[in-house]
């Protein structure tokens, strides 16, 4: 298992000016190219507060740091400060669906999960101004 999936709400605090992401649950994957049928498998999810929680409570959950070997963290706290890399898969709509099938293709729900995340960081900026 090498695919983790994370179910997040964003949330505006208007009175700070910031756009907060919290996580709601993780879902394990095994990858397309790990399965016979081709396609994404979901394995288990979890909710994040019971997560957050084996994290703080176990040593060996540990976030390993390539660029400083004095700083490895928890694997709640570099969940607490994003330090992970994710691609925008999903947006909330009726059907549930992912971006690449609302919008017929790998290369559009590409472009469009882009798109997304320039939105979100455009509105982030936005709320500086009001």
């Amino acid at each position: 298992i090498s695919v983790i999936e994370i179910k997040e709400d964003a949330i505006i605090d208007r009175q700070k000016s910031r756009l907060n992401f919290v996580i709601q649950a993780l879902t394990l994957v095994v990858p397309a190219s790990k399965t016979k049928a081709g396609f994404d498998k979901p394995v288990a999810s979890f909710k994040y507060k019971d997560v957050y929680n084996l994290f703080r409570s176990t040593e060996n959950c540990i976030w390993y740091n390539p660029q400083n070997e004095m700083k490895h963290l928890n694997m709640a706290d570099a969940f607490d400060l994003r330090l992970f890399q994710a691609r925008i898969i999903k947006k909330g709509n009726p059907k549930n669906q992912f971006l690449t099938d609302i919008y017929n293709g790998d290369r559009e729900g590409l472009l469009m999960s882009q798109m997304i995340e320039h939105q979100l960081l455009e509105l982030e900026s936005d709320l500086w101004e009001y």
